[in-house]
């Protein structure tokens, strides 16, 4: 990275994906053959040229500190001026063009792909590529249009020679059914995946936890999803043993369904344990990489746990907030709110937020008495589930906390006499978690309650 030339207040990058992405598309759609020059993978860097969801971010270095750019339009350019990651958790807001620079790379991502499946319908990759464009475009399933994500993903997974990649293929589409509302179908085929892997089994931990089944997938976590660690606060990466990680994992996903407290507490004993061995430099980073996230996500089932702090390096907003408000401070904890609010213009959507920061925040609102707002920031996400993030099952804290939040809005709107809401979102839980873990079971007894005293 280096400093903008024209302004040394800004920071950009040396190479221009923007330059990257034309001569992909280009390459692409006069000789789809290219392809095979890369050895397959030409569409799928340009994939990741094309950035196409909210929540990706290019990242950089500059100085030995990490940088991050979203997309924003530059007339017709798609452009990336980097900031410093230790601002992010202080709600760094996006470019205002970053919506219109996604759609413009989500419309060249599906013209691109579909070019290749013509030209090579026998290909994996392909019709696995369209999918992911067809995703991000809203058609999930098959309706009126001939290719959908779910035809496309099945495509892909007929003729995918790889058996995990082939796995990943099934979890991509339990991915398209729940957000295209098949709840039952995606419960189905996830608990017949779930059935015939391995353990472990690289990506399909995620299916276990959205349905409520932690425990399994604390035995599927494997190497390669270490990936799916979070950053620590101040959004520096820091080396971790690969134990250390996978421990860190697994305390992510009974922390992502909040249950059981026993198994929470264990793991976050073991992880303070295991922090004492590492590099003293590296101790705080690597402690907030590995407990920040789940203290967040079980405060409002266990309380204060033993990462809240307002020490350095520096907690996450929503930490800090559940730190005062557990001091009694509850009027900070309300401005903060305030702020946070008036920063998304009123409730965000799916593709705004991601579901388990939309569940903690709801939490946070309800902490203060604020219902009406909880309400709205729910339905933000939940009647807009075609938008939620492609990572649904790859981050664990998403697909807990996307049930989570559909038995919190069950629970909300039977106390408010609201029968039709109830029962709707009580039911799915059901569906989602009818096989659940014991620990989650009286959730699931609470929504089949709910269920039937709305008939």
């Amino acid at each position: 990275m280096i400093r903008d030339s024209v302004d040394s207040t800004r920071y950009v990058f040396r190479g221009s994906w923007h330059t990257g992405t034309l001569a992909y598309r280009k390459a692409l759609v006069l000789a789809p053959a290219f392809n095979f020059t890369f050895k397959g993978s030409a569409a799928e860097r340009l994939s990741r040229l094309l950035v196409a969801e909210a929540f990706i971010w290019r990242e950089g270095r500059y100085a030995g500190a990490t940088f991050f750019a979203f997309p924003e339009l530059r007339d017709d350019t798609v452009a990336y001026y980097a900031t410093p990651g230790s601002t992010l958790p202080r709600g760094h807001a996006r470019p205002p063009t970053h919506r219109a620079a996604l759609a413009l790379n989500r419309g060249l991502l599906t013209e691109i792909t579909a070019a290749w499946v013509e030209a090579f319908p026998r290909e994996a990759t392909a019709h696995r590529t369209l999918a992911a464009a067809l995703e991000l475009n809203g058609n999930l399933v098959p309706a009126t249009e001939v290719r959908s994500a779910l035809t496309e993903f099945r495509a892909a997974q007929r003729l995918e020679r790889l058996p995990e990649d082939r796995r990943r293929d099934v979890v991509h589409a339990i991915r398209v059914l729940v957000k295209a509302g098949d709840y039952d179908a995606a419960r189905r085929l996830g608990d017949s995946l779930l059935t015939a892997v391995p353990r472990p089994a690289a990506g399909v931990a995620g299916v276990a936890v959205l349905l409520g089944r932690p425990t399994l997938a604390t035995r599927l976590i494997a190497a390669a999803d270490s990936v799916g660690m979070p950053l620590p606060a101040d959004n520096q990466p820091v080396p971790l043993p690969l134990a250390v990680g996978q421990a860190g994992l697994a305390l992510l996903a009974y922390a992502s369904v909040a249950a059981p407290g026993d198994s929470i507490s264990a793991f976050e004993r073991r992880l303070e344990e295991l922090a004492t061995r590492l590099p003293t430099l590296t101790r705080p980073a690597a402690r907030s990489a590995l407990l920040d996230i789940p203290a967040e996500l079980v405060f409002d089932v266990l309380g204060l746990r033993p990462a809240h702090r307002l020490t350095s390096p520096g907690p996450p907003w929503a930490m800090e907030m559940q730190w005062r408000l557990a001091h009694g401070d509850s009027a900070s904890v309300r401005a903060g709110l305030d702020t946070l609010l008036s920063a998304y213009g009123g409730a965000p959507s799916a593709a705004d937020i991601s579901s388990d920061a939309a569940y903690v925040q709801t939490r946070l609102l309800l902490a203060v008495g604020d219902t009406t707002a909880a309400v709205r920031h729910l339905d933000g996400t939940l009647d807009n589930l075609p938008d939620v993030y492609s990572a649904l099952l790859d981050y664990l804290p998403l697909a807990g906390c996307l049930v989570r939040m559909m038995a919190l809005r069950a629970d909300l709107a039977a106390a408010r006499g609201d029968q039709s809401v109830a029962r709707h979102w009580a039911s799915v839980v059901v569906a989602l978690w009818g096989g659940a873990d014991p620990a989650l079971r009286p959730t699931v007894l609470r929504m089949s309650q709910i269920t039937q005293a709305t008939r």
